[in-house]
C-alpha cells in the first residue's frame, strides 16, 4: 500500500496532469496553503483527501502531508510533477519487495516543453518513494529533502517528469 502526498497553492495549470498519473495509488493527501483557483475542485474530482493549512515552509508543510498519510510508503510527489508509466510500474514491483527504506527516483525537468539536459538538472535524483518509519522532510523553508535514519536507499532509473509551465509575466511599466 502506498500513499501520495502533495503540497499545493494555486495549481490549476499542473495538478490534474500530476493526479491523473498518480491513479494507480491507494491515497492521496494534498496540504493546500490558500488556493483561489480551482485547484482544490480539480483535486475533489480524484477523490483526494485535503487539509488546509497555512504556509509552513517547503518542509514543514511537505512533512504535515506525510504525517496524514495512512501508509507506510510515501511517494512525495510535486504538482507540476508527474509519474512516468514506467515509473508507475517500478514502484509496484518494488514495494512487493521492500528491500531499501528509500529511493532515488531520476528527474527530467522540461521548461516551455524542452527538456533540461546541462546545469547538473539532467542527472536529478531526489529521494521521493521513502518508508515513514525510517525518515521524513526536514525543516528547511526551501530546498527540503527527505532524510532518512539509514544508508539504505537504492535508485530508480524510471522517470519522474517535472513539467515547468512559463507563468504570465507582469509587463514592467516604463
Amino acid at each position: 500500500m502506498i500513499s501520495a502526498a502533495i503540497i499545493t497553492k494555486n495549481e490549476e495549470r499542473n495538478i490534474e496532469r500530476c493526479l491523473r498519473s498518480l491513479s494507480w495509488v491507494n491515497e492521496i493527501i494534498i496540504v493546500d496553503s490558500g488556493s483561489t483557483d480551482t485547484t482544490l475542485e480539480i483535486c475533489r474530482k480524484y477523490n483526494c483527501d485535503i487539509i488546509t493549512s497555512k504556509w509552513l515552509g517547503f518542509g514543514k508543510t511537505k512533512q504535515l502531508a506525510v504525517n496524514k498519510t495512512s501508509h507506510d510508503w510515501v511517494l512525495s510527489v510535486d504538482a507540476d510533477e508527474e509519474i512516468s508509466n514506467d515509473l508507475a510500474l517500478k514502484i509496484k514491483l518494488i514495494l512487493q519487495s521492500n528491500k531499501f527504506a528509500g529511493y532515488r527516483i531520476r528527474r527530467k525537468s522540461f521548461y516551455l516543453g524542452k527538456l533540461i539536459n546541462y546545469s547538473g538538472w539532467q542527472d536529478d535524483y531526489p529521494l521521493r518513494l521513502f518508508n515513514k518509519n525510517f525518515g521524513n522532510f526536514d525543516n528547511s523553508d526551501v530546498h527540503e529533502k527527505v532524510q532518512l535514519n539509514t544508508e539504505n536507499v537504492s535508485f530508480i532509473e524510471e522517470t519522474l517528469i517535472l513539467k515547468r509551465i512559463l507563468i504570465k509575466l507582469i509587463p514592467i511599466p516604463p
